[in-house]
This record gives structure tokens, C-alpha cells and sequence, in this order.
């Protein structure tokens, strides 16, 4: 799928989105913001899904209101008729409970209407909880897509450095000079690094005073060449992509207590 037509469906969910809000009261609370998306284009399979959590849980709270205003008012409800069956024939209402503020009369058209809504309430969640499932899957087939095709370049701006692998081996006999090999191998490593330089891998500097942040002592050497705790040779080298870092440089440490380094210059 190209990233114009994924582009289009997720704008198109975020209408449907903006239609199911703008037709339920109790998300309100959302018509701006999914509004200002749309306008400022921010039509991202991320977006999408944060706005589908609130929903499902806003209707999610909605309908444990709902359901409890309705226990409430059928619990009214058979109250009144206890009481209006007992003054049909004259007996007193008993009650095991204290007395407390009398509670408004229940309507039996509010606990219909309560039960209607709370009904109303339900099909909306389960509808959205599916268009949410529906919505995840596709972003994870989104992202299923954008994998592959990261791989695929990858690979693709590899295969230069394995061709130059494979001449090398073909082209390589007995009487091939040290130097050629050399020399080579030296081309090869050469693209592989560059390669690598492109796709955003980057060298962890080894070049002055032992970092613990990103470099690995496996060692100590006394010298009298080398300052003090500065790194003294690099038995592998560190990698970090960006701010990420990838592998610490694995690095001996300078040990020269004659020779501290000098300060910084201010």
C-alpha cells in the first residue's frame, strides 16, 4: 500500500471518528480535539488509536453510571410498592434500618428511560471496542508494511559491499600478493563503513579520556606514553546510532600516575 492511500484511510477513520463523537453527549469532551486534528492534519495510525482508548473508556464509565442509576431507581421503584401494598391493607411498613431523608419518588418512565440509555450505552461501547480491534489490526499491518520495506532498502544498499565480497573470493589464487589482499580487503572495509555511515551508525569516540558511558574497561596497562585514565587502546570498537547507544567500545585503560592530563583550557 502506498503512503498516499494509507494516508487517505486514516483520514477517512478519523471522520467516522469525529461523526461517532459529535453524536454522543458524554464525548464532548473530545469534539475539539479530534476536530483540530483533522484540521492540522495529524492523521497518524498513533493518533487514531489514543483517541479510540478514550472513547472505549469513556463509554466504559458512562454505562457503570448508567447501570447504577438504574439499580437505583428499581431499587426506588419496589420500595413504593412495598409501601402501597401495605397500605392497601392497612399494615405498617417495617424497616430493618434506620429512619433517613425520605428519597425522591422513583418514576417508572425515568427507570425505563435509564435502562433504554444504559442498553444504548452498551451497543455503543461493543461497537466501538470492534472498530477499535479493527483499527489496532490494521495499524500493526501498517507497521508490518514499513518494517519490510526498511528491510528492504537495507538489504538492498547492502548487496554492493557482498558483491565486492564475492569478486574478491573469485578472483583470489595462489598467486595473489599479500599487498592485493591487502589492499582488498582495506576497499571492502572501506564500503561496509560508508554503508554503515549512511544508515545512521556512527563511531563512539575512543580518542581521549576513559568514559564509562560508553566505553567498557577490560584492562589496565601501566605506560609512561599514554595520560593517566585515558583510554589506551581499543580492543573493540563502540557503536551508537543517534543518541542510542548500540555497543560500548571495549577499551584497556591508560594507567600513568607521572603523567595526569593537563586541565581543560578555559
Amino acid at each position: 500500500m502506498s503512503d498516499s492511500s494509507l494516508q487517505e484511510r486514516l483520514v477517512a477513520e478519523l471522520r467516522e471518528l469525529r461523526d461517532i463523537v459529535n453524536g454522543s453527549e458524554s464525548l464532548a469532551f473530545l469534539r475539539s480535539r479530534v476536530a483540530r486534528a483533522i484540521d492540522e492534519k495529524q492523521s497518524d495510525a498513533l493518533t487514531l488509536v489514543s483517541f479510540y482508548r478514550l472513547v472505549a473508556r469513556s463509554l466504559a464509565e458512562n454505562a457503570d453510571t448508567a447501570r447504577r442509576d438504574a439499580d437505583a431507581a428499581r431499587s426506588r421503584a419496589n420500595k413504593m410498592e412495598l409501601e402501597l401494598a401495605a397500605a392497601a391493607v392497612g399494615a405498617p411498613v417495617v424497616s430493618t434500618k434506620a429512619a433517613a431523608p425520605s428519597a425522591p419518588a422513583a418514576n417508572p418512565e425515568r427507570v425505563t428511560q435509564l435502562e433504554e440509555e444504559l442498553k444504548a450505552s452498551h451497543e455503543q461501547r461493543e461497537k466501538l471496542l470492534v472498530d477499535f480491534k479493527n483499527m489496532r489490526e490494521r495499524t500493526q499491518k501498517d507497521l508490518n508494511i514499513q518494517e519490510f520495506r526498511f528491510k528492504d532498502k537495507f538489504f538492498r544498499d547492502l548487496l554492493p559491499v557482498l558483491d565486492s565480497f564475492e569478486r574478491a573470493q573469485q578472483t583470489m589464487n595462489e598467486q595473489s600478493s599479500a599487498q592485493s589482499l591487502i589492499e582488498g580487503n582495506r576497499m571492502i572495509f572501506g564500503q561496509m563503513e560508508d554503508f554503515l555511515r549512511e544508515q545512521g551508525l556512527e563511531l563512539v569516540d575512543t580518542s581521549g579520556e576513559f568514559d564509562p558511558r560508553v566505553h567498557e574497561a577490560v584492562g589496565e596497562v601501566q605506560n609512561e606514553t599514554t595520560y593517566d585514565d585515558h583510554v589506551f587502546d581499543v580492543l573493540s570498537r563502540g557503536y551508537r546510532l543517534g543518541e542510542r547507544l548500540i555497543r560500548a567500545a571495549m577499551v584497556r585503560i591508560s594507567r600513568n600516575p607521572g603523567n595526569p592530563a593537563p586541565p581543560p583550557e578555559i
